[in-house]
């Protein structure tokens, strides 16, 4: 990760990427988690999230297929689907892995060109 290692990569934007997404989607920055009992416990968001990440990596095939980490008010946006929510939360959690492990962000746009909601809005979004 950038702060520790000081190396910037084509790959450091997708780290930046990852933790803008995760906050959008957990609807915290990531100092926000003064008041919200979960959060104080870890330093930064993308660690709670890491946290979240693993505890539902434990769980059955049928539990994770309908779990993920998207806020109850970013979940009740018009424009979301529900059926994005576990994709948003992987392309997340591989965003702001260790160096090697994360995707380009080539791959990332076509990961969420691949959302539903984006193919739903296409003409809306452009793509």
């Amino acid at each position: 990760m950038i702060f520790w290692v000081g190396v910037w990569t084509d790959r450091t934007d997708v780290f930046t990427f990852g933790i803008v997404l995760l906050e959008l989607m957990c609807k915290h920055d990531v100092d926000g988690f003064e008041g919200v009992i979960n959060y104080r416990r870890h330093a930064f968001l993308y660690q709670y999230a890491q946290a979240m990440h693993e505890a539902e990596n434990s769980r059955s095939d049928y539990e994770k297929s309908k779990r993920y980490i998207v806020g109850a008010s970013f979940a009740a946006e018009p424009a979301f689907d529900a059926r994005d929510g576990l994709e948003l939360t992987k392309l997340a959690m591989r965003c702001v892995q260790i160096l090697d492990e994360r995707p380009t962000m080539r791959g990332v746009v076509e990961q969420l060109k691949a959302l539903h909601s984006v193919r739903d809005h296409s003409e809306l979004l452009g793509v």
